[in-house]
Protein backbone atom coordinates (compact mmCIF):
# COMPACT_ATOMS: atom_id res chain seq x y z
CA UNK A 1 0.00 0.00 0.00
CA UNK A 2 1.37 3.38 -1.01
CA UNK A 3 1.10 6.28 1.40
CA UNK A 4 1.94 9.82 0.40
CA UNK A 5 3.12 12.15 3.09
CA UNK A 6 1.53 15.58 2.84
CA UNK A 7 4.77 17.08 4.18
CA UNK A 8 6.38 16.63 0.76
CA UNK A 9 3.96 19.14 -0.77
CA UNK A 10 3.93 22.83 -0.08
CA UNK A 11 0.55 24.20 1.00
CA UNK A 12 -0.56 27.37 -0.76
CA UNK A 13 -3.51 29.44 0.26
CA UNK A 14 -5.82 30.55 -2.51
CA UNK A 15 -4.44 34.07 -2.15
CA UNK A 16 -0.84 32.83 -2.54
CA UNK A 17 -1.82 30.71 -5.54
CA UNK A 18 -3.53 33.62 -7.26
CA UNK A 19 -0.57 35.91 -6.55
CA UNK A 20 1.76 33.38 -8.17
CA UNK A 21 -0.52 32.98 -11.16
CA UNK A 22 -0.70 36.77 -11.50
CA UNK A 23 3.05 37.32 -11.71
CA UNK A 24 3.49 35.52 -15.06
CA UNK A 25 7.09 34.82 -14.02
CA UNK A 26 6.81 31.10 -14.67
CA UNK A 27 4.26 29.05 -16.50
CA UNK A 28 2.24 26.97 -14.08
CA UNK A 29 -0.56 24.49 -14.45
CA UNK A 30 -2.96 23.89 -11.60
CA UNK A 31 -4.51 20.42 -11.68
CA UNK A 32 -7.80 19.77 -9.90
CA UNK A 33 -9.72 16.53 -9.36
CA UNK A 34 -12.72 17.65 -11.43
CA UNK A 35 -14.11 20.22 -13.89
CA UNK A 36 -16.31 21.88 -11.32
CA UNK A 37 -13.37 22.80 -9.08
CA UNK A 38 -11.28 23.92 -12.05
CA UNK A 39 -14.04 26.26 -13.22
CA UNK A 40 -14.61 27.55 -9.68
CA UNK A 41 -10.91 28.39 -9.34
CA UNK A 42 -10.89 30.18 -12.69
CA UNK A 43 -13.94 32.20 -11.61
CA UNK A 44 -12.33 33.01 -8.25
CA UNK A 45 -9.09 34.03 -9.98
CA UNK A 46 -11.01 36.36 -12.30
CA UNK A 47 -12.75 37.92 -9.30
CA UNK A 48 -9.38 38.29 -7.57
CA UNK A 49 -8.01 40.16 -10.59
CA UNK A 50 -11.05 42.46 -10.75
CA UNK A 51 -10.65 43.26 -7.05
CA UNK A 52 -7.06 44.26 -7.79
CA UNK A 53 -8.42 46.65 -10.45
CA UNK A 54 -6.75 44.75 -13.28
CA UNK A 55 -8.18 45.49 -16.71
CA UNK A 56 -6.63 42.54 -18.56
CA UNK A 57 -4.84 39.38 -17.43
CA UNK A 58 -3.77 36.05 -18.79
CA UNK A 59 -6.17 33.21 -18.22
CA UNK A 60 -4.63 30.81 -15.72
CA UNK A 61 -3.94 27.23 -16.78
CA UNK A 62 -6.27 25.41 -14.38
CA UNK A 63 -7.28 21.96 -15.59
CA UNK A 64 -9.23 18.99 -14.30
CA UNK A 65 -7.09 15.87 -13.98
CA UNK A 66 -8.63 14.10 -17.01
CA UNK A 67 -7.95 17.10 -19.26
CA UNK A 68 -4.39 17.33 -17.94
CA UNK A 69 -3.81 13.65 -18.78
CA UNK A 70 -5.24 14.18 -22.26
CA UNK A 71 -2.93 17.14 -22.82
CA UNK A 72 0.23 15.32 -21.79
CA UNK A 73 -0.81 12.26 -23.82
CA UNK A 74 -1.35 14.36 -26.96
CA UNK A 75 1.89 16.26 -26.36
CA UNK A 76 3.74 12.95 -26.21
CA UNK A 77 1.84 11.54 -29.19
CA UNK A 78 2.68 14.48 -31.45
CA UNK A 79 6.15 15.06 -30.05
CA UNK A 80 9.04 15.27 -32.50
CA UNK A 81 10.73 12.53 -30.49
CA UNK A 82 9.89 9.09 -31.81
CA UNK A 83 8.13 7.57 -28.82
CA UNK A 84 5.83 4.58 -29.18
CA UNK A 85 2.55 5.72 -27.64
CA UNK A 86 -0.43 3.36 -27.64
Amino acid sequence: MLHASTSQFQFLSQEELFNRLSTNVTAATVVTPNRRLAQALVNDFNQHQRERHQIVWQTPDILPFATFLERIYLNALYSVQNIDIP
